[in-house]
């Protein structure tokens, strides 16, 4: 690829509102996962790029195959958004749910106060009292890692746990 061809197509992905998670598939078959615009740093034919390890990667535009679009959810985005997560917490009656995480782990929310969704982070209790819903400890989770948000039944929830 150019470097005038890789910098535009940065730069057009980078500045896409919404933002649309990206990969950039380089020709020795690593691939690139670009989250987030604010962790790529790009000058001319070169990008800085960090990863979600906060590794940095040096991507020079004559070792990138191609820059393709991360596939999408069903609802047209990668990331849930905190609004699609606050509505499975707020539920009435509240269903039980579990967060799985583009990387396979999950975390069950068996009570309404087992999560706290901000804008781009969910804080998800790890250890508590999920009948009166208090906490002992969390995870904090970027919105970006969710896969996606499945309701559990109460019984599956209850087998879960017994069987753990």
């Amino acid at each position: 690829m150019t470097a005038e061809d890789f910098y535009r197509v940065m730069i057009e992905k980078l500045d896409c509102k919404p933002f649309q998670p990206f990969v950039i598939d380089l020709n020795d078959g690593r691939r690139v996962e670009i989250e987030r615009p604010k962790t790529v740093s790009i000058r001319g034919g070169v990008a800085a790029c960090s990863t979600r390890d906060c590794i940095y990667v040096r991507v020079d535009c004559g070792d990138v195959r191609e820059i393709i679009d991360l596939p999408v959810s069903k609802n047209g985005r990668k990331d849930m958004t905190a609004d699609e997560t606050k509505n499975f917490q707020k539920t009435q009656p509240f269903k039980p749910f579990r967060i799985v995480l583009s990387d396979g782990k999950n975390y069950d929310v068996p009570h309404p106060n087992f999560v706290w969704v901000r804008t781009s982070t969910v804080y998800v209790a790890t250890r508590g009292d999920s009948v009166r819903g208090l906490w002992d400890d969390y995870d904090q989770i970027e919105l970006s890692r969710v896969k996606e948000v499945q309701v559990m039944s109460a019984t599956a929830l209850r087998d879960e746990v017994a069987g753990s």
